[in-house]
């Protein structure tokens, strides 16, 4: 990962607003070259409530149009995103009726022609995806657009964890205890390493390096880096695996050894019922 994009790993885990994560999406959007962006995430709320937000800086007639005419029911980027987890490109998209067919062809007369969506799912029944568009077709190369495909499976991972840890922050949050490889990276922060240098020890990619601190921060039930590891060092949270880390090397793990593992329980509802238009804050087209 690049140091630019730990910089913006930073500043998102810094922020103190949805407004300011939100910023950093846009920045990073521009520097793979596109023009919009939309991030959606629908959170349910106990006991039958379901909260949604949606940041972007799409028009904000496209935004209008698409609530009032419920394009909802026939994107074919959040139809996509309902049945599969994987990153997609626009131009890849299925397209099943003339309804979605309409969708498109609108979202093209507000610059959203071409684009990039990463949908997201967990295990507590939160959906969501964050999609980047423009309106000429990008000139990457495979390996490229791969390479983008990853980059914003982190980004929304590391957006929608600090946007739900704002939401939640007034909450008392249950703490568990950090797993072995939690513990390293605490340890390892603590001792003054950046994320891409803990990744390089732990022999790691950064994402799971900030997958491990993601998961430290809900344990703790703190935000911000500097609070997780103030947390950390107060509760005795590390002090269980002090003893063990000091006389021992670092163990090393590969992206798919991750402890715990996230086991998502898709409810595939429909479109409308996802992002309903009658919700608070509802998702856009062209995610």
């Amino acid at each position: 990962m690049e140091t630019w994009d730990l910089d913006v790993e930073q500043r998102i885990d810094e922020a103190t607003s949805q407004e300011e994560v939100a910023k950093q999406v846009g920045i990073y959007a521009a520097h793979c070259e596109y023009t919009f962006f939309g991030l959606g995430l629908q959170v349910p709320v106990p006991p039958d409530k379901t909260e949604h937000i949606f940041l972007s800086n799409y028009p904000k007639k496209w935004r209008q149009e698409y609530d009032t005419m419920g394009y909802v029911q026939n994107d074919p980027v959040v139809l996509h995103a309902l049945r599969s987890s994987m990153p997609i490109m626009w131009s890849d998209l299925i397209i099943e009726s003339p309804e979605q067919k309409h969708v498109f062809k609108k979202a093209s007369e507000f610059g959203l022609v071409h684009g990039i969506t990463v949908p997201y799912l967990t295990h507590r029944g939160i959906f969501g995806l964050l999609s980047l568009a423009r309106e000429s077709r990008p000139a990457f190369t495979p390996a490229a657009a791969i390479r983008i495909k990853q980059q914003l499976l982190w980004l929304m991972h590391l957006a929608a964890e600090k946007i739900l840890s704002l939401e939640s922050n007034t909450q008392e949050v249950p703490k568990r205890q950090l797993t072995v490889r939690e513990a390293q990276c605490l340890k390892l922060a603590l001792d003054g390493h950046r994320i891409n240098e803990i990744a390089e020890i732990m022999d790691v990619s950064a994402s799971t390096v900030s997958y491990f601190f993601g998961q430290a921060r809900k344990k703790l039930g703190v935000t911000g880096r500097s609070a997780i590891l103030a947390e950390a060092l107060k509760s005795g949270a590390l002090s269980v695996h002090m003893v063990e880390m000091s006389s021992a090397p670092v163990l090393t793990a590969r992206d798919n050894e991750i402890d715990e593992r996230r086991h998502p329980d898709r409810n595939l509802a429909s479109p409308t019922e996802r992002f309903g238009r009658d919700s608070r804050k509802s998702p856009d087209r062209r995610h």
